[in-house]
């Protein structure tokens, strides 16, 4: 059992995304009008092999971002990563919360994302192999480093989606067609796909001469190359 669907006989992800069955209309305009702040990072391991706080620190030449916790400002709200009020900045301050992964593995997207996803504000993942974003989520519903060639690329565009009222509102109305699965969720179904194999363990038995090989051949890790 593991987040990775890739090597696993029971699929247990941090959370997901999927279509909202009832989808009820906001102000996106007034929302968009109200934001002042470009993005927000939130992170405690500063030394890490997807290198989030050098490409956070990239975008910076092009919009505001303010990164929160053990590696920029201290949170002085409630409890940092405790998804309590003190995250309602995101809906009205912050036009982008960089869901950024301390490593770049398969599969790997944590609470970061999906946490995160129902706040009016954009979502900007950096995780899982190169191109898996848009593979495992809605491509609408995120923005996927892995769609630019560098940070100045996506610092560029983010400049420009900031600069245009219309613009955000529009991405934010196209992202509300979307919602949050919870970790608790999936949890769930994950003890229910055990259940279902433990009754039939003759459909689903199997033997793993190797189980290290299974896991790390090939590597599920990977190192960025869109930063200089």
């Amino acid at each position: 059992m593991t987040y990775d669907y890739i090597n696993t006989d029971v699929h247990f992800p941090y959370g997901g995304i999927t279509t909202k069955l009832i989808i009820k209309r906001k102000k996106n305009t007034e929302i968009a009008l109200g934001k002042t702040i470009d993005a927000l990072l939130v992170s405690s391991h500063c030394i890490n092999s997807a290198k989030r706080e050098i490409y956070a620190k990239r975008l910076q030449k092009y919009i505001t971002v303010d990164i929160f916790g053990g590696c920029g400002q201290k949170w002085n709200c409630g409890q940092l990563y405790v998804h309590d009020s003190c995250f309602g900045i995101l809906n009205t301050t912050y036009r982008y919360f960089l869901a950024f992964e301390n490593s770049l593995c398969s599969s790997y997207f944590t609470e970061k994302l999906t946490e995160n996803f129902n706040y009016d504000v954009l979502i900007v993942t950096r995780g899982g192999e190169f191109g898996q974003a848009t593979k495992l989520f809605p491509k609408e519903s995120i923005i996927s480093t892995d769609s630019f060639e560098s940070a100045d690329a996506l610092g560029k565009y983010l400049s420009e989606i900031s600069a245009s009222v219309q613009t955000y509102a529009s991405l934010l109305q196209t992202k509300d067609q979307y919602e949050a699965i919870s970790y608790k969720a999936t949890y769930q179904n994950a003890l229910c796909q055990i259940c279902e194999m433990l009754i039939n363990q003759d459909k689903y038995r199997r033997h793993i001469p190797d189980s290290y090989n299974l896991t790390y051949s090939p590597p599920p890790c990977r190192k960025p190359t869109d930063l200089p």
